[in-house]
């Protein structure tokens, strides 16, 4: 019985523990349209990747002249966002539409939502919604 009672837990609280973790396909609309990130989870901390964007641009705001013709498929937006707490992340983010690097935090809404928010400097912020494609 009491075994029974604790799978039973386990199942039930699972969805939890699981919010924890934003590993996996992640889309997001910007004002280029539709873009697609893929977050990993590396030995120092999370990094996220831009795998397909809906009209494909180059890094044109990159602050690195030399880096201004590459595809944006393959940029990396964050690196190393180290864990916080039970369900937020932060480090630094580069949004590519300006070529500025912020201070940030991803934090993990439910299963199926994240939020990415991008500081100058507080309260000079802009939060972003990604929603899950596949974990």
């Amino acid at each position: 019985m009491a075994r029974s009672i604790i799978a039973f837990l386990v199942v039930l609280l699972f969805p939890v523990f699981a919010l924890a973790n934003p590993v996996g396909l992640w889309s997001r609309t910007s004002k280029n349209g539709e873009v697609h990130i893929r977050i990993t989870e590396t030995r120092n901390g999370l990094s996220g990747t831009i795998s397909w964007m809906a009209t494909p641009k180059t890094d044109r705001n990159n602050p690195d002249t030399s880096l201004n013709k590459r595809s944006l498929i393959g940029v990396k937006i964050f690196k190393n966002l180290k864990k916080i707490g039970k369900n937020a992340y932060e480090g630094k983010l580069y949004n590519p539409e300006d070529g500025k690097t912020y201070s940030g935090k991803l934090t993990v809404i439910n299963q199926n939502t994240l939020k990415l928010r991008g500081c100058i400097i507080f309260p000079l912020c802009k939060s972003d919604q990604w929603k899950l494609v596949v974990k």
